[in-house]
C-alpha cells in the first residue's frame, strides 16, 4: 500500500496546531503539572474522533515538538549511529560505521529545524543565525554538537 502523504501532511499540521495551543495554554495556566499528560487531555480532547492508537502517535508527536528533537530523536537513540548531519529541513544524514547515508527522516519546515537547533542551544546559552551559522554544543547526554 502506497504511503497517503496528505494524511501524513494533515497529521503534521494537526500535531502542530496543538503543539501551539498547548503552549498557549501554558502560558495562561503556568507550567504545573505533568506535560505529558496534558499533551495527552488536550489530543483526547481536540481529536477525539481519532482511535485510540491514532491519539497515542499524534500525543507523541506532540511532546516531540514540544520538547524533543523532531526527526533526530530516533537517530540519536540508535546506537549505531556516529554521527548526524543536518543541511536544511529534508536533508538528514547519519554517519554509521564510517558510512555517510540518507535517511529518510526530515523536518516538516524550516521553522520546525530552528526549533529543534534553539531546543539543543537555548539551556547552553548558545544560538545560531546568519552571523554564525554554526556552533559547537554538548547535548545533556553528552553528545557532543559541532
Amino acid at each position: 500500500m502506497e504511503p497517503d502523504h496528505g494524511r501524513d501532511d494533515a497529521f503534521e499540521a494537526l500535531a502542530g496546531a496543538l503543539r501551539d495551543r498547548l503552549l498557549a495554554e501554558a502560558g495562561r495556566h503556568g507550567t504545573a503539572g505533568d506535560l505529558h499528560k496534558r499533551i495527552r487531555a488536550l489530543v483526547d480532547r481536540d481529536a477525539g474522533l481519532l482511535d485510540d492508537d491514532a491519539r497515542a502517535r499524534l500525543a507523541a508527536r506532540v511532546a516531540e515538538r514540544s520538547f524533543g528533537l523532531g526527526p533526530l530523536e530516533p537517530l540519536l537513540a540508535d546506537p549505531t549511529v556516529d554521527e548526524v548531519m543536518v543541511n536544511g529541513p529534508g536533508q538528514v544524514w547519519v554517519e554509521r560505521a564510517g558510512r555517510i547515508e540518507a535517511t529518510d527522516g526530515s523536518f516538516a519546515d524550516e521553522a520546525a529545524l530552528r526549533h529543534a537547533i534553539e531546543r539543543i542551544l537555548a539551556p547552553l546559552g548558545r544560538r545560531v543565525d546568519e552571523a554564525e551559522p554554526l556552533c559547537d554544543a554538548r547535548l545533556p547526554d553528552g553528545t557532543v554538537c559541532p
